[in-house]
């Protein structure tokens, strides 16, 4: 897992996430040298060349297992949930995973209660299907006889909305601080889910958090009653088929339908998949993140210290494009194309990039629906991605992004130098028409109605009231961001 662990040659740079940001080292000539939270190893590069066939291989082996030791008694683990217009976020954090009695008791809970997921169906292959909403995953489950509306993420645990769970009478089962995306903290309560059905297979002892998703809901635009996490997926084999809008899963390997490359990942400690990503002269871990609606989400402070920085198509914008599960901040965004990324051993061309103060960096589903089908191993730890794909289409905007908050829709996010601003637009202005049609008093279903009929035009008119309460009339055409 640990930078300590693998031989890494001189002349690499290592990029690795710590608490408050990233660390990166170019590695000298003479020896290799990585920083994992407050560790530092140290290695002959003849050493490491030679650790396989080298006579001293008992040293050697010491050192490894020492770096090990340290890195895992430091190492920090990441359960979230991202979504909406950029990010939602959920952190689950154990911060020690040593030797000592407490540390035991923490692992032994998660296993217990979060990894204790299993399926009371054997020799099954099980074909659900899921709607794409906001370039997200939603399939439908059923407890206790009643359906309902989950989505699908791989970046975050198995979540309960507060009142499905209390609609269940759910008992606690334990503790834990939750950290949402911009850094609160509250400790939040997990629960155990007896029975959890999807198409035909039961899923039995689901561990659960639980939360208000009601915002969440008001903001996609369709009902959330909880959300299929990681912990509940490492049970079985995952397909999804995007091709066909289905999920195929199964207790038995699951074979590509054509050539395939495989992508290998490491498991957080929610069993979240950690992929290997690779841009410029950096390299570093990524929440493989069917929970995030983007392609790829960078933090600022990796992405401007890196050579793809230098990229003369480059966009700004700010405005409150991160919605957390404790409230929502405005931030600045910026966007750009990523000229060659490579995921695994596998090199992409010409793909978006969002880029934010958020801590983490992401590959979110809308990167995954270029290709036909994604298939999931977590007993291999492998995701196998087809060959081919689809390029991502254009970033299409108004140069500006509407949200609907207590029953108005405000201008929540601009891009500088679009002709929205240009002309005057301004973050906190109040839209009360859009072709005409009065937004006064509008409810959050019409107004998901009305974002669904508009979504495709290509010229928009609008009414708006601006906030020292003069009216003003714009009109706006759709461009591409990045060009």
């Amino acid at each position: 897992m640990g930078c300590c662990i693998r031989c890494n040659w001189p002349g690499t740079t290592i990029f690795r996430q710590r608490a408050g940001g990233f660390r990166k080292r170019a590695l000298p000539q003479s020896q290799s040298i990585c920083k994992c939270q407050r560790v530092k190893c140290v290695q002959l590069a003849d050493r490491c060349r030679n650790y396989h066939r080298n006579s001293w291989w008992h040293i050697n082996f010491l050192i490894y297992l020492w770096c090990v030791i340290l890195l895992v008694a430091h190492h920090k683990f990441l359960i979230m949930t991202r979504s909406i217009l950029l990010i939602i976020a959920l952190f689950l954090t154990a911060i020690s995973f040593g030797q000592t009695a407490d540390d035991k008791a923490k692992i032994a809970n998660r296993d217990k209660f979060l990894f204790g997921v299993t399926t009371d169906n054997r020799n099954f292959v099980e074909t659900v299907p899921f709607t794409l909403v906001n370039n997200l995953i939603f399939t439908t489950v059923q407890i206790d006889g009643t359906s309902y509306n989950f989505l699908f993420d791989t970046g975050a645990v198995t979540i309960l909305s507060s009142r499905l769970r209390e609609k269940l009478h759910l008992k606690e089962a334990m503790r834990n601080t939750l950290i949402d995306g911009s850094a609160q903290e509250q400790t939040e309560t997990f629960y155990t889910l007896n029975k959890l059905k999807l198409g035909t297979v039961n899923f039995s002892n689901i561990g659960a958090a639980s939360m208000n998703l009601a915002k969440m809901s008001e903001q996609f635009c369709t009902p959330i009653d909880g959300i299929i996490g990681a912990n509940l997926m490492r049970s079985s084999y995952w397909k999804i088929d995007y091709k066909n809008n289905v999920l195929i899963f199964s207790d038995k390997k699951i074979k590509p339908t054509g050539k395939t490359y495989e992508l290998p990942f490491e498991e957080n400690f929610s069993g979240t998949p950690l992929i290997k990503l690779f841009f410029g002269n950096y390299n570093f871990e990524t929440i493989f993140d069917t929970g995030n609606n983007q392609s790829f989400n960078f933090p600022d402070s990796l992405y401007f210290k890196s050579s793809a920085s230098k990229n003369k198509i480059l966009r700004k914008g700010s405005g409150n494009t991160e919605f957390t599960l404790y409230g929502n901040r405005s931030i600045v965004n910026h966007a750009s194309i990523l000229d060659s990324v490579t995921i695994g051993k596998r090199l992409f061309q010409k793909q978006v990039v969002r880029i934010s103060p958020s801590p983490l960096p992401l590959l979110g589903n809308k990167f995954l629906m270029q290709f036909d089908e994604v298939i999931l191993d977590w007993k291999k730890h492998l995701i196998h991605l087809p060959f081919e794909y689809n390029q991502e289409e254009p970033l299409k905007t108004l140069g500006f992004d509407p949200l609907f908050i207590d029953g108005k829709v405000v201008v929540s996010f601009i891009w500088e130098g679009s002709v929205a601003q240009i002309k005057g637009l301004e973050l906190g202005d109040t839209i009360t028409a859009i072709d005409g049609q009065s937004l006064i008093a509008i409810t959050a279903e019409q107004w998901c109605t009305l974002r669904d009929a508009v979504k495709e035009k290509s010229a928009l008119a609008f009414k708006v009231l601006k906030k020292d309460g003069s009216v003003a009339l714009y009109e706006l055409s759709r461009y591409t961001l990045l060009e």
